[in-house]
């Protein structure tokens, strides 16, 4: 991956990869985020998701 400095820049590699903006796949995210945290639960390390990384991942699970 080219390192990406300009937001543009950034939201172009996205849209390649199948993003557009307002993208918004709050099931997706969810699913990923409880399935992560429960693998950490499970393996002796409990942990709280980010909001700011479960927003993220809202708008971006599943492109690609």
């Amino acid at each position: 991956m080219p390192r990406l400095r300009a937001p543009a820049d950034v939201d172009a590699w996205f849209a390649a990869y199948g993003w557009s903006s307002g993208r918004h796949a709050a099931r997706q995210a969810s699913a990923f985020v409880a399935e992560v945290v429960e693998e950490s639960r499970n393996r002796g390390f409990p942990m709280e998701p980010l909001a700011a990384a479960t927003e993220f991942l809202t708008e971006h699970a599943g492109s690609g």
